[in-house]
């Protein structure tokens, strides 16, 4: 079974991380999407240095909702 998983987050980066991180833990090879819209708290720059294969990050300055 494929899965990936898909996380829409705003701001409260230091929860995106420690989710991310538990979920890498235990999935290491799993596709993760984190989407982010509109954030001031540095997540987008911290996401992007993250180095990661499996990781897909969608940014965008505008703020918008999950279904966005």
């Amino acid at each position: 079974m494929d899965f990936t998983f898909v996380m829409a987050v705003y701001n409260n980066i230091d929860l995106t991380i420690s989710s991310y991180n538990i979920i890498r833990s235990i999935y290491p090879n799993t596709p993760i999407v984190i989407s982010s819209g509109g954030p001031n708290d540095g997540t987008k720059e911290k996401i992007e240095s993250i180095k990661d294969e499996h990781l897909t990050f969608i940014h965008t300055d505008k703020r918008i909702s999950f279904s966005d």
